[in-house]
């Protein structure tokens, strides 16, 4: 729900203010002239800050999505309207925000509202995809068909995206136990070096340099490799930064290959199900 902020006339004359939620401008219009007669002004409360743009809010894992459009092309096959799909669907959903994002369209539709529109709107995690598969599907009254190919889809994404991910297991799990190892020695093997009292060759003074500077600035570094991170995805968010970040990480060995491939075979997958569905290809 999106909130409004209003002015308005009462049916008595008297000016009065406040704050609703609807689903858009038109509904709330609408509520506020059950008791107004006048609404003089509204708009929509943007909602600011650092924690209000979604800089850590997962998307939805595509193993999820392909399960639900398996569900709604069965169910929908099967002839059941709507609004009752919906509520069937969403109480078999595992997936908190998924369960809740049905909910909330259950009743948009129920109200007459279009299920893409409904997606479109109250989820920003979504991909595009699959909404304009959806409003093609709605438009050319081959919904069921859509959410099959959506299912088809999204189930190849999971699998690929699984082999991926196994594929970087146990070069992830590698590094981490490295990190490991190094700091174990950095903290309690090196500082002994310094306590033996005889002359040292220079790269192990370094070392102890290094080891006695960590443990004293230890909280200031791990501030500032949080700051790092937060700086990073925050840049990652903008059009701009996003399309650095990506270029960069496409010159990255073996995972800029591995990320390319994955694109490609994105690429290709998401404009074969959008081109089935009927969309054209400007769209």
């Amino acid at each position: 729900m999106q909130t409004y902020q209003y002015s308005a006339i009462s049916k008595d004359g008297a000016k009065v203010s406040g704050v609703i939620e609807a689903f858009d401008e038109f509904a709330a219009v609408a509520s506020i002239k059950e008791t107004c007669s006048v609404v003089t002004k509204i708009q929509a409360v943007e909602q600011k800050g650092l924690l209000t743009r979604d800089v850590f809010t997962p998307k939805i894992k595509e193993r999820d999505l392909a399960v639900m459009c398996s569900q709604f092309a069965i169910i929908l096959g099967a002839g059941l309207p709507m609004v009752r799909a919906v509520e069937l669907i969403a109480r078999q959903t595992e997936d908190r925000r998924l369960k809740e994002l049905l909910d909330q369209v259950a009743g948009d539709v129920a109200g007459g509202v279009s299920l893409a529109h409904s997606f479109e709107t109250r989820s920003s995690v979504l991909p595009v995809t699959f909404v304009e598969t959806v409003r093609a599907g709605e438009v050319s009254g081959t919904l069921d068909s859509s959410f099959r190919r959506l299912h088809a889809y999204y189930d190849r994404a999971s699998k690929l995206k699984g082999k991926v991910q196994a594929a970087m297991a146990y070069p992830i799990f590698t590094m981490i136990v490295a990190v490991i190892v190094v700091a174990i020695i950095m903290v309690k093997a090196v500082p002994a070096f310094s306590e033996m009292g005889t002359a040292l060759p220079w790269p192990t003074r370094i070392l102890i340099a290094a080891s006695s500077f960590c443990s004293a600035w230890w909280p200031v570094m791990a501030a500032v490799l949080i700051g790092v991170i937060l700086a990073w995805r925050l840049w990652g968010h903008s059009a701009d930064g996003c399309i650095k970040q990506h270029r960069w990480l496409l010159r990255v060995p073996v995972m800029g290959r591995l990320s390319l491939m994955r694109t490609a075979s994105q690429f290709a997958g998401t404009t074969a199900a959008l081109l089935a569905a009927g969309l054209p290809v400007l769209n």
